[in-house]
């Protein structure tokens, strides 16, 4: 996982100046504290002045990026980050198809949703109603079809019905994510 912040000086801010430091999450326990301190002594963070906030974040998470904040706390970040880090590449593809649809308020939402990925199937292929259909009648054989009349089915009909049933989100166009809870 790639992460990013800009740890900003909200008081040289204020001040009309704009002055920050990135950091690159996530980073070991042991280590952020150390990288942390650096990055607030860079940006001229002292008794004197001591407010910061983040000016910018990048993720390759994509629906990460709208649950951090300004004033989201950056150990937090790197805590959730590290955790993110850990996950296997298709969960971490699953976490980043979720957050797309599904509305994420916190880190600790998100933390709820990694606890819950079981609960989630991404399907990379299935990108619209026809792909979706298809993938009911012939990945999961959820319909018994006899082989003379698979030519007439409405893959699209079918999907779109799959669709509403409230267990399929697409997400990116590409990919749907299914949804046991």
């Amino acid at each position: 996982m790639n992460l990013s912040v800009c740890v900003t000086n909200l008081s040289a801010y204020v001040g009309g100046s704009l002055i920050y430091e990135r950091m690159e999450l996530p980073v070991s326990s042991e280590e952020f504290r150390e990288q942390f301190n650096a990055v607030l002594k860079k940006i001229g963070i002292n008794e004197f002045c001591e407010e910061v906030f983040l000016s910018d974040w990048e993720s390759d998470i994509a629906g990460l990026h709208g649950v951090i904040g300004e004033y989201t706390n950056i150990e937090t970040l790197n805590d959730l980050a590290l955790l993110i880090d850990e996950l296997p590449k298709y969960d971490e593809e699953k976490l980043g198809a979720i957050l797309e649809y599904e509305s994420c308020n916190s880190l600790d939402e998100v933390r709820e949703i990694i606890e819950r990925l079981d609960d989630f199937d991404l399907l990379p292929d299935v990108g619209d109603f026809e792909a979706l259909g298809r993938y009911y009648v012939e990945d999961l054989d959820a319909i018994d079809v006899p082989e003379h009349l698979i030519n007439y089915i409405d893959y699209e009909a079918l999907g779109r019905d799959v669709y509403y049933s409230g267990s399929y989100h697409f997400v990116d166009g590409v990919s749907c994510i299914c949804d046991y809870r």
